[in-house]
């Protein structure tokens, strides 16, 4: 019985031991979450502004883009273009007022226009 009673109280000390080792684990892993939590929060608004320094140098760099002479060549160009696509749907339209015309000045002709 004495053995028994002895057994019991190193089992349960052990238990004890061990439970306080988890106690104790678990305490540890908590504050480290909680300092990852904060670092992350840190980490995150050091990404938010990264991102809004780069959208302003994305604009700042459109704009010198738009100022530089390639972007002002690119500008004339596409100009240019579509000046040219104004004038040949034009000159379509002009072609196609044309022929209707000369069908229907000569409608019985064999030859055709």
């Amino acid at each position: 019985m004495k053995r028994f009673a002895v057994l019991l109280i190193v089992l349960l000390g052990g238990s004890l031991g061990a439970n306080y080792l988890m106690w104790e684990h678990l305490q540890t892993l908590t504050t480290q979450q909680g300092a990852d939590s904060v670092k992350l929060a840190e980490l995150e608004q050091q990404v938010n502004l990264m991102n809004a320094e780069l959208l302003r140098i994305n604009e700042k760099l459109a704009s010198v883009d738009e100022q530089s002479l390639e972007g002002m060549a690119r500008r004339a160009n596409d100009a240019l273009l579509d000046g040219w696509e104004a004038l040949m749907q034009t000159l379509d339209r002009e072609l196609q007022k044309a022929r209707e015309g000369l069908e229907e000045a000569s409608p019985g002709d064999p030859a055709g226009p």
